[in-house]
């Protein structure tokens, strides 16, 4: 395998398409909650990640092929109730040519957007905080040609929550919008190689809507039924810590992230770096930046 050491391009998108996607972006946000749904602990989480992050499954392949191309990942928070948080992941409704890339790399590259993530960080799945936008970024120059995976913000909520979340300082939403990513490969890797730690049952759910009935507003129950899949104890056990699972990555990033009590207090927990490595600078490489060669 070979590798070129290539930054990720600043990404924009046109304004007619944020037009003419805004609309179902604003839809979705509402109602998403008839897909499937995958759920798990905060530990299991981390465990995939872990997992996934170093290994082939965390590549564009994943992306532009899935298994389960449509689900909602839920990340249980046992100790709060209603602070779940929701990655609902769909078909991206962006292409190709709404993407604006800068002028001196737009001839050698191209990005492809493949899904689109709607992110409600610790609401239960109540408010959107951000939509972002997983793609393969293909680079062909000098007889060369890698693909890679990448992601970037299509849309955003003007919260103070997620202006803290995209700020630029530290690489915390770098880190956060690559665990997103995982997420969705970690799903696919566990259909494909391990499909019995995945648990699936049928729950009906009953929501309200609100419908115009001659000329006016009424909110309704509507009753559906959804497909839960839960992960077992197995997948900890086996791909976690407690395993025989190595971690090889000598310092990588935990995103910034709230701490909630069962007091109610929320307390923001600045991004820092994990590994035997961590106090070393020179050992930490975002992955952002490296392009692997696919087969």
């Amino acid at each position: 395998m070979t590798t070129m050491m290539f930054k990720a391009p600043p990404i924009a998108i046109d304004y007619q398409a944020l037009e003419r996607c805004f609309p179902s972006w604003e839809r979705f946000c509402q109602r998403w909650q008839q897909l499937d749904r995958v759920e798990m602990t905060g530990e299991q989480c981390q465990a995939l990640l872990e997992k996934v992050m170093d290994s082939s499954y965390f590549s564009s392949e994943m992306l532009m092929n899935p298994s389960i191309a449509e689900f909602a990942a839920v990340i249980r928070n046992p100790e709060l109730v209603n602070m779940d948080t929701h990655i609902v992941f769909r078909h991206s409704l962006l292409n190709s040519d709404d993407l604006i890339l800068p002028e001196d790399l737009s001839p050698y590259c191209t990005v492809i957007p493949a899904v689109d993530a709607y992110i409600y960080i610790n609401n239960n799945g109540t408010a959107c905080n951000l939509i972002l936008t997983l793609a393969r970024c293909v680079l062909e120059r000098d007889g060369k040609r890698v693909n890679t995976s990448t992601q970037f913000v299509s849309w955003r909520n003007d919260d103070p929550f997620t202006r803290r979340l995209l700020s630029d300082e530290g690489m915390h939403f770098m880190e956060f919008s690559r665990e997103a990513k995982a997420i969705f490969m970690a799903v696919q890797m566990l259909s494909l190689e391990r499909p019995e730690v995945m648990v699936r049952e049928t729950v009906r759910e009953e929501q309200q809507e609100t419908v115009k009935q001659k000329g006016r507003y009424k909110k309704v129950r509507k009753t559906s039924m959804v497909r839960v899949i839960r992960l077992t104890e197995a997948a900890v056990e086996s791909l976690g810590p407690r395993g025989h699972h190595v971690i090889t990555c000598p310092n990588w990033g935990v995103a910034g992230h709230w701490r909630h009590y069962k007091s109610g207090k929320a307390v923001w927990v600045k991004p820092y770096r994990k590994g035997r490595e961590r106090r070393n600078p020179e050992a930490y490489q975002p992955k952002e930046y490296a392009l692997p060669k696919e087969i």
